[in-house]
């Protein structure tokens, strides 16, 4: 009987305990979230896999932003988006393979479904889709955003730059932006010096605009 008792108690505690949560309503506060552009490299861009492609991009963290975003009024979030998902043909899935023992296990290997890039439309321009609030570039360094035609060494940009001579950051400032969280600490400079000027016109250019994240 004791036993009961004390399991009853022992629940009604949990019972008890257990928190109130409030119904939860996200509000802007002051700001405006109506226009929103995102910068910045692989991670910004969706980049998986060794590859860019579309469900990556789809699921990219300035989609997921946007998706929070619109609860509060947040407009439209354009993506330069592939076509499908093989991307540039470099793009890694599960499959079985056999290494050099002989030995066949799960590991990545090449995507069985990519194409060459002659007959790959994920190479086409898509400039006429534009402007794009998904600004994000594999492969760009910070440096790289006023580069004039960098979409001619870069083909993830290449194949959504609006001209062959602009930068980055001027497609991205053809967008109306009003908030832009803009991914520059994670565009790591490997092996490259960091020139101070380029990140003052960055802050001069951004920084009342703009969120380092």
């Amino acid at each position: 009987m004791k036993k009961i008792f004390l399991l009853s108690a022992i629940a009604l505690f949990f019972v008890a305990c257990e928190p109130e949560i409030d119904d939860f309503k996200p509000i802007a506060g002051n700001a405006d979230f109506s226009a929103y552009v995102a910068i910045g490299n692989s991670l910004t861009a969706g980049y998986a896999d060794g590859d860019l492609y579309k469900t990556g991009q789809e699921n990219s963290y300035p989609a997921i932003l946007a998706g929070q975003f619109a609860t509060v009024g947040g407009g439209d979030f354009k993506q330069p988006l592939m076509v499908d998902n093989h991307g540039f043909g470099n793009k890694m899935v599960l499959g079985m393979s056999t290494d050099c023992l002989g030995q066949t296990s799960l590991a990545p290997v090449a995507d069985p479904g990519a194409l060459p890039p002659a007959e790959n439309p994920n190479f086409l321009s898509i400039a006429d889709q534009g402007p794009f609030n998904n600004m994000g570039v594999p492969g760009a360094k910070s440096f790289h955003l006023l580069y004039e035609g960098y979409g001619q060494l870069n083909p993830y940009f290449g194949r959504f730059m609006s001209t062959a001579n602009t930068s980055v950051l001027a497609d991205a400032m053809a967008v109306q932006l009003l908030f832009s969280p803009c991914g520059l600490e994670t565009m790591m400079l490997w092996g490259m010096p960091w020139q101070v000027e380029k990140l003052t016109v960055l802050q001069t250019l951004f920084y009342s605009r703009v969120i380092l994240i």
